[in-house]
């Protein structure tokens, strides 16, 4: 059996050297941050593909906070907007938290994503004529509604 070795104190030194280490300042504790996140990232300039999406959006859908905040995202998104169903499940996955204790976006940013996702929301073309733009109802088939959204049938 091992035993721990102990130095012989008085109440006193022991005392003093409990108050000793009560008045050495209490340095809060570091925030564990990812070795990733502490890379400067560069910035991303929008692409000409993001600045003519954003010149052709109805005025009720600019995403100026967006493209200001983040312009790699408006980069993607601006790449995916022809392609409904693609741009819809990127949208739903920017505005929905399924990491937990995610920071969130501004909630300008929020609601242009929100205006975004109705705009491409109305944009689809009816599944079934008694079920009309019903992005719920996808089915196997995310290609030939993107396929019937431009004018393209197999």
């Amino acid at each position: 059996m091992h035993t721990l070795p102990f130095e012989q104190v008085s109440p006193t030194e022991a005392r003093m050297a409990f108050d000793a280490a009560l008045r050495k300042p209490v340095q809060a504790p570091r925030p564990r941050v990812s070795p990733i996140a502490n890379q400067a990232l560069p910035a991303t300039p929008l692409s000409l593909v993001a600045r003519t999406w954003l010149d052709a959006l109805p005025a009720q859908a600019k995403a100026t906070h967006l493209a200001e905040s983040y312009p790699r995202l408006t980069n993607h998104i601006a790449q995916l907007w022809g392609k409904p169903i693609e741009t819809l499940t990127y949208l739903n996955e920017l505005l929905l938290d399924r990491r937990c204790g995610r920071q969130g976006f501004q909630e300008a940013v929020v609601l242009e994503l929100l205006h975004l996702h109705d705009l491409c929301m109305a944009s689809l073309p009816p599944r079934n004529p008694f079920l009309p733009n019903d992005p719920w109802l996808l089915g196997n088939d995310p290609q030939e509604r993107n396929a019937a959204f431009h004018g393209k049938r197999n």
